[in-house]
């Protein structure tokens, strides 16, 4: 089996970004700034991801572009 790393994450709901955060052994969450309206950005803290960058949205905020800002920040990461 291959195991892939992924470019980063993007957790919607705070009840997922918190057993994402645990099944993954995060110890903190560091943020770094905020790419969209109410999706902070950061890096997990002693994950076994290693340093991906990490978006969280509450469940019930942003819009219909949200995400399409999310996926142009991985890329922009990604490409770097």
């Amino acid at each position: 089996m291959t195991l892939c790393r992924p470019a980063g994450l993007y957790l919607s709901g705070g009840d997922v970004a918190i057993a994402v955060a645990a099944a993954l052994g995060a110890t903190g969450f560091h943020i770094k700034g905020q790419l969209a309206s109410c999706v902070p950005w950061g890096r997990f803290i002693d994950s076994i991801v290693g340093d991906i960058p990490v978006m969280t949205k509450a469940g019930g905020f942003g819009d219909g572009a949200t995400l399409h800002h999310v996926l142009r920040f991985i890329e922009e990461r990604v490409s770097d």
